[in-house]
């Protein structure tokens, strides 16, 4: 559950810091075309190879999960982090 609450708390970090460059190359795809893996590499090889060298470290679930987590808007409207930590208070029994 450590770990869990860890890599979730990595992704979020990361998702906010890439929010602002992500959103630029958003933009400039088609609003009906899903981004993958490997366009998202690209980008960050041209853009921020830091970033794509700490994406690169995830490893392939993970990846594809942050992806979902970049195209999906509950990401960017808080809806998410409610969600996530709601899940998280039902598995640890916490719910009040």
């Amino acid at each position: 559950m450590k770990k869990l609450k860890r890599l979730f708390s990595v992704l979020l970090t990361f998702a906010l810091v890439m929010s602002f460059s992500v959103s630029v190359f958003a933009a400039e795809k088609a609003p009906d075309s899903a981004l993958t893996v490997n366009e998202y590499k690209e980008f960050l090889a041209q853009e921020s190879p830091e970033d794509l060298q700490k994406f690169e470290a995830l490893s392939a679930d993970e990846q594809e999960k942050f992806i979902d987590y970049l195209l999906d808007p509950a990401t960017y409207s808080g809806d998410l982090v409610a969600r996530e930590l709601q899940e998280q208070l039902l598995m640890t029994g916490q719910r009040k």
